[in-house]
């Protein structure tokens, strides 16, 4: 059975088989990055699948910290300043990073992997829930990004992968 009668297995039912993992592995190896990114963008607004902001805060407690941090720093840009500084807040007491002086109004700092250790899968949540209400292309910038690191979208459940790998057979 090819890679293209195993796809249009999960476009018809996007429900797990015993071979989900497999099948995804055998599909972002064949498949381009954007082409990925932009299953993953579709999968995140699938109401199919959990929240947005869910799938977002179980992916960053599966990411290293270099990932964290580059997830973060993309919420944060879309959320903005205020945002960011509640958040550092919380997480790094009153020596907090705020935005750099003489920074364009609404462009944050960004976090380092060691704070983005600090920050909670919870405050993920709660700051992807406030980047998409602010901005929905986010869940496009988070697609890319996690486009380029298929081995960590493994971790998402079988579930997930089953309508990724639905909307991978549609593109």
């Amino acid at each position: 059975m090819g890679l293209v009668d195993i796809l249009s297995q999960y476009a018809e039912s996007a429900l797990p088989k015993p071979d989900t993992e497999q099948h995804y592995d055998a599909a972002v190896k064949s498949a381009s990055p954007d082409t990925v990114a932009a299953g993953l963008s579709d999968t995140f607004r699938s109401d199919r699948t959990p929240p947005f902001a869910d799938m977002v805060a179980q992916l960053f407690q599966s990411s290293n910290p270099a990932q964290r941090a580059g997830v973060l720093n993309q919420l944060l840009q879309t959320v903005g300043p205020a945002v960011f500084g509640s958040l550092a807040g919380k997480v790094f007491g009153q020596g907090a990073p705020v935005p750099a002086a003489g920074a364009q109004p609404g462009t944050p700092t960004s976090l380092t992997p060691e704070q983005a250790q600090q920050v909670t899968p919870e405050q993920v949540r709660e700051i992807a829930t406030q980047a998409q209400e602010r901005d929905p292309t986010i869940v496009d910038q988070l697609g890319s990004f996690y486009g380029r690191h298929p081995d960590l979208v493994k971790g998402i459940g079988a579930s997930v992968l089953a309508v990724l790998l639905g909307k991978l057979a549609k593109r």
